[in-house]
């Protein structure tokens, strides 16, 4: 028998979890808005990179980046659906479970994995390697997936810019840890700089004084 009711049902819960639930928020935000804001993200910016990557006309054919900006959405877009079943765990114990579970896991997409394997055990089989495909996802040789997970740290990034512009200092750890990952990723790879990403950063950098 086919449970498809199921497991959209429970695929629909990322609308009903709540990010940072153990932090103070102005601005409450679930894990479907945040997957729909990085879905945004990445699009734009896969397009704006992919335009001047293009427009470069110094760029050699081993130097040209070829990405997809709609399989980018898609991507950004499902990249959290395990959290409808784990819910979004916070940092700390997500290192906590990694260690506890070293010798049967190396990642939390690993341990998310195994948990969700009990949990949709009678999904669809489709349905079942939708999800695992996306938790079990990591391929740093891509660009797409390199995007997603750039993207996914900027939507972080933005919405502590936002709920510190409400008054609301507890997220200004996010913020600015997430601000290092993003340097981190730009001086990796070099060609996720674009004229969007630097709008971004400058706005970071005049309004917070970085």
């Amino acid at each position: 028998m086919s449970n498809y009711f199921e497991a959209i049902e429970g695929i629909r819960r990322v609308s009903q979890i709540r990010r940072y639930s153990g932090m103070f928020q102005n601005i409450p935000q679930s894990v479907s808005d945040h997957c729909f804001n990085t879905a945004v993200l990445g699009f734009l910016l896969a397009r704006n990179i992919k335009n001047e990557n293009t427009e470069n006309t110094e760029n050699t054919p081993d130097e040209v980046i070829v990405l997809n900006p709609e399989r980018v959405a898609i991507r950004a877009l499902f990249h959290d659906v395990g959290e409808a079943f784990t819910g979004d765990i916070p940092y700390h114990f997500r290192n906590r479970l990694v260690k506890e579970f070293a010798d049967r896991c190396v990642s939390m997409s690993r341990i998310e994995s195994f948990f969700i394997d009990e949990l949709t055990d009678n999904y669809p089989d489709d349905v079942r390697n939708l999800i695992k495909f996306f938790i079990d996802e990591d391929d740093e040789s891509d660009p797409n997936y390199i995007v997603v997970k750039f993207s996914d740290v900027l939507e972080s990034v933005i919405h502590s810019y936002e709920e510190m512009s409400t008054g609301n200092d507890f997220s200004r750890v996010i913020f600015e840890n997430g601000l290092s990952v993003i340097r981190e990723k730009l001086d990796k790879n070099t060609w996720l700089k674009c004229s969007m990403v630097d709008d971004i950063i400058n706005k970071f950098t005049f309004n917070m004084l970085y």
